[in-house]
């Protein structure tokens, strides 16, 4: 591991993430996505809300799930992001999942999911300005 210039716990969140995605990957397979919406929302509210986090923390969970959608054959953003979800929920700190559609009517219908934190887009950025939402996913949202 250190070879590979991962630092002191990469190992583990590799782990933890590989985990939540493979999770994410087979509930979205098999089941409806507001059934792995509200087995989502569980998990992440098992961490009860302690803080906000640090990018720090936000770049960890960050790396972690884009090392281990190389892993899992078909994490596209839906999947990554929801497994993010997870695992900021489960360490306590604030985020949600926005799900969009593709802002310009001129070009072919598209949808792209991605993890917010209280500091910015955390996975999925890239593209999602790109985006209107139109579904929210926060666990700790006041229902």
């Amino acid at each position: 591991m250190r070879r590979a210039g991962w630092e002191r716990g990469d190992a583990a969140e590799l782990l933890a993430a590989t985990t939540a995605l493979i999770a994410v990957r087979l509930g979205l397979a098999l089941l409806p996505l507001r059934t792995v919406q509200r087995a989502v929302i569980a998990v992440a509210r098992s961490g009860a809300p302690s803080a906000d986090g640090s990018s720090a923390g936000d770049a960890s969970i960050e790396r972690s799930v884009r090392r281990a959608a190389r892993l899992v054959p078909g994490s596209k953003c839906l999947p990554m992001a929801l497994a993010g979800l997870v695992l900021t929920g489960r360490r306590g700190h604030r985020a949600r999942v926005q799900i969009g559609v593709r802002r310009q009517p001129d070009e072919p219908f598209g949808a792209h999911a991605w993890l917010e934190t209280p500091r910015g887009v955390t996975i999925g950025g890239d593209e999602a300005s790109n985006y209107a939402p139109l579904l929210t996913i926060d666990p700790f949202a006041v229902e």
